[in-house]
């Protein structure tokens, strides 16, 4: 499980998952990990980036083929959300940019 208090800038996971023991389900409430992060905003750096490959005319970190990726993994997790957690199939991509249907 993770927790993100987006007021205090903070991420923790926590190991909690249930065993079996002799058939019967057990919690184990393991281990609780802070994850250190950057405190810069995401948004910016990712203006200022953009704007320095305007400058440079270096190609951004991040192109549109890369955001059509993204918006594909939300969407078919979005897609999987609503079928209560069914799997959902993205595309495969290959080396020549075209892409196939994946089979869950």
């Amino acid at each position: 499980m993770a927790s993100f208090d987006d007021v205090a800038k903070k991420l923790v996971l926590f190991d909690r998952r249930v065993d079996l023991k002799e058939g019967m389900p057990v919690p184990f409430p393991g281990q609780v990990e802070e994850v250190e992060f950057g405190r810069e905003e995401p948004l910016r750096l990712e203006c200022q980036a953009f704007l320095r490959a305007i400058t440079t005319r270096r190609p951004p970190l991040t192109d549109g083929q890369s955001g059509l990726r993204v918006l594909n993994v939300l969407q078919s997790a979005q897609r999987s959300l609503v079928m209560n957690g069914e799997p959902v199939a993205l595309p495969i991509e290959t080396f020549n940019g075209s892409s196939t249907e994946a089979t869950p």
